[in-house]
């Protein structure tokens, strides 16, 4: 057999991100300091360093905007008052946060049917290592998730005072 060898020009030139990058693997691999270079669906990023996560304003449930720390290290959230696309602040005073248990179920859209959280992250292009973070409960009823945002069926209606969240892990910093 003779292996023909490819130039330095040659392979510069080539596509190696179709090596690297095919859709089959994912990955991460460390780069400088604490930087992570991540590939999922076939595409190679880094993530963006986070912007420094404001002092916390209390523990949750929270009483006004500001960053609120949750029960037993699940992180913390900050919260913003908005006019639409939120959660109503009524549900956020009895709401609670717990970990992923399995057999979940979220709505994107009003009128759509619910789908398990996986394939919700799955069609959201959420990739595996981020979607951790707890979740959003008011009762039974599942208000929120991070990555995806507010469940259809607790989005505040048009004039409802309402809230954006936003979730970090405790070590975001």
């Amino acid at each position: 057999f003779f292996f023909k060898q490819k130039t330095a020009y040659e392979i510069v030139d080539c596509d190696w991100s179709s090596d690297v990058c095919s859709s089959d693997l994912d990955g991460q691999w460390p780069v400088a300091g604490t930087q992570v270079l991540r590939a999922y669906r076939g595409e190679l990023g880094m993530p963006e360093p986070r912007m420094a996560v404001p002092p916390v304003t209390g523990v949750w449930p929270p009483a006004r905007d500001g960053c609120w720390r949750l029960q037993d290290g699940l992180g913390r959230v900050q919260v913003q008052t908005v006019e639409e696309g939120g959660v109503p602040w009524s549900l956020l005073a009895g709401s609670a946060w717990r970990p992923r248990q399995g057999g979940e179920q979220w709505m994107r859209l009003p009128g759509t049917p619910a789908r398990s959280l996986k394939k919700c992250f799955q069609s959201a292009a959420v990739p595996a290592w981020s979607r951790h973070g707890p979740l959003l409960w008011w009762a039974d009823r599942l208000l929120w998730v991070p990555g995806l945002g507010p469940d259809a069926r607790a989005m505040a209606a048009r004039g409802v005072v309402q809230a954006r969240l936003d979730w970090r892990p405790d070590d975001a910093d």
